[in-house]
């Protein structure tokens, strides 16, 4: 019982600059860092994206659009670590704590990943139509922001980061 407790503990998922279970370990400045360096990254993909496509919008509604979709990362994020939970508690053969112990393993963090592009596509949408942005913009802004923000660092094992 001990060792999936532990097991849990460690698990949780990120988003694209460092994962969210480290912060347990980590001093809160470096929250910080971890904060703004998501908020950087999600805003300069936004920020090309209107720059390649000629969107114009005002700067307010681009802020919110920024905003929206930096905490719809962290809400992608938290999706992702439902599912993993979910799966470690439910079966002994998945390792949240090295995923490349079993293919199981290895196809769950995969389809976590899978779940946080998704809900961020999703979600970016709708942000994105909010923002005045047309159906086709929306669609491909949406999914270039879960191609580029998908928490691929789940992919690393957790003792690498302890």
């Amino acid at each position: 019982m001990y060792k999936k407790v532990c097991r849990v503990r460690v698990m949780v998922t990120g988003n694209i600059i460092f994962p969210l279970w480290a912060l347990l370990f980590l001093h809160p400045l470096f929250l910080l860092v971890m904060l703004m360096g998501n908020l950087i990254i999600d805003s300069a993909v936004a920020l090309v994206f209107s720059k390649l496509t000629n969107i114009q919008m005002e700067r307010n509604t681009f802020i919110r659009l920024i905003l929206s979709i930096w905490v719809a990362g962290f809400l992608a994020d938290l999706a992702a670590f439902a599912w993993l939970f979910l799966m470690a508690m439910g079966f002994d053969f998945v390792d949240v704590y090295w995923i490349y112990t079993s293919i199981f393993s290895i196809i769950t963090f995969f389809s976590a990943i899978i779940l946080a592009a998704v809900t961020i596509y999703l979600i970016d949408k709708k942000m994105a139509l909010k923002a005045g942005f047309v159906d086709h913009q929306a669609k491909s802004f949406a999914f270039i922001m879960a191609v580029v923000t998908a928490p691929y660092l789940m992919l690393i094992p957790t003792p690498i980061f302890l």
